[in-house]
């Protein structure tokens, strides 16, 4: 295993320690920051959320990291979004009003169809076989969102069923984002940040 920099992003809505410490248990550095002289020395950039899509994009607007997201993948550099991290990277999303996102995942954000809060656990469907994938049709991870990403399917590599189909994993280049923990999934979630932080350049 080589030994990466993980930048967290600070923006205050993350769950941070959480996420610090799973990735600490994985012999990794971590810098967490929200200034882009810092994060730019990083070899991974993990975008965790907890919190509202405006708000979040209100935090991420107020330290003045837009467009330095953007620009990262543009770059195809890699960054992960988990939760609410994953979900500001759509076109847009309606929690709180109207809000534009990050646009580096096409899609929106919408609440989910029965209005019910998934929360807990839920296995993966593994939809698109990407490297290692496979390993996790059928495992159980930890969700806590009452809003869904809806996307191009090409880019679902795996959905979770709530009354419906939601994607859980969506991949676009260097860009992944995890609907569920995995900082609160136990073995699963770690093998899988293990897997995904090694695998991405």
């Amino acid at each position: 295993m080589t030994q990466k920099n993980i930048g967290i992003i600070n923006y205050g809505v993350g769950n941070h320690s959480s996420v610090i410490n799973a990735v600490k248990s994985l012999g990794h550095l971590i810098t967490l920051s929200n200034k882009i002289s810092d994060l730019n020395k990083c070899d991974i950039l993990i975008l965790p959320g907890v919190g509202s899509f405006s708000a979040a994009m209100k935090g991420l607007e107020n330290f003045g990291l837009i467009d330095f997201i953007k620009n990262w993948a543009k770059e195809k550099k890699s960054i992960i979004g988990i939760c609410l991290g994953m979900q500001v990277m759509a076109t847009t999303g309606t929690e709180g009003g109207i809000c534009n996102g990050l646009n580096i995942l096409p899609g929106e954000v919408n609440k989910i169809s029965n209005n019910e809060v998934h929360i807990g656990w839920n296995s993966l469907h593994i939809s698109k076989n990407i490297n290692f994938l496979g390993d996790y049709e059928g495992k159980d991870f930890y969700f806590n969102h009452s809003y869904k990403f809806k996307t191009n399917l090409n880019l679902v590599s795996a959905v979770v069923k709530f009354g419906e189909d939601i994607p859980a994993i969506i991949i676009n280049d260097s860009v992944v984002g995890l609907q569920f923990h995995p900082e609160k999934s136990q073995k699963n979630g770690s093998n899988l940040l293990d897997k995904l932080i090694n695998g991405l350049n």
